[in-house]
């Protein structure tokens, strides 16, 4: 299994926080809806196995470039494993987004501390997107690699 630097990882995210944070946003993207819910479908990739994903993501974006994010992701290995979070999204282009999540693992009646860093780019189709998404869920300095796509709404 994969083993991260998490130290790395925070500070690599920082980075992209303080980026994006140091660009303006167009006035177009300053219109653009402040609230986005999503449900997710895919796939991941742990412990030298593979399992269905199901998951639901709340943003509410602050600015232009910068938003929080409340998420759930369910995985159907042979028990379920649950990561919940919270954190950052920056939107450094146009529909790229880059996530960082503080939260928890829960599975088999045990718990780890959890980070999940990922990126999406959406597919804007009127109110709704459709998101291909690539998530690299960190605990206890192993890598759980999540992919799929999102199907969201802007309100």
């Amino acid at each position: 299994m994969d083993r991260v630097d998490l130290p790395r990882v925070v500070l690599f995210t920082a980075a992209a926080v303080a980026l994006a944070a140091a660009r303006p946003a167009s006035a177009s993207e300053e219109e653009e809806h402040h609230n986005h819910a999503a449900v997710f479908v895919g796939a991941t990739a742990a412990h030298g196995t593979g399992a269905a994903t199901v998951g639901a993501d709340y943003e509410y974006r602050l600015s232009g470039r910068i938003g929080v994010v409340a998420l759930a992701d369910f995985a159907f290995f042979d028990h379920v494993t649950t990561l919940v979070g919270a954190g950052a999204v920056v939107h450094p282009i146009a529909a790229l987004k880059i996530i960082a999540a503080p939260g928890g693992e829960f599975a088999d009646g045990e718990s780890a501390f959890a980070v999940r860093v990922g990126a999406a780019y959406d597919v804007h189709v009127g109110a709704g997107s459709i998101t291909p998404t690539y998530n690299a869920d960190v605990s206890d300095g192993h890598v759980a690699h999540v992919f799929g796509i999102a199907f969201g709404y802007g309100f």
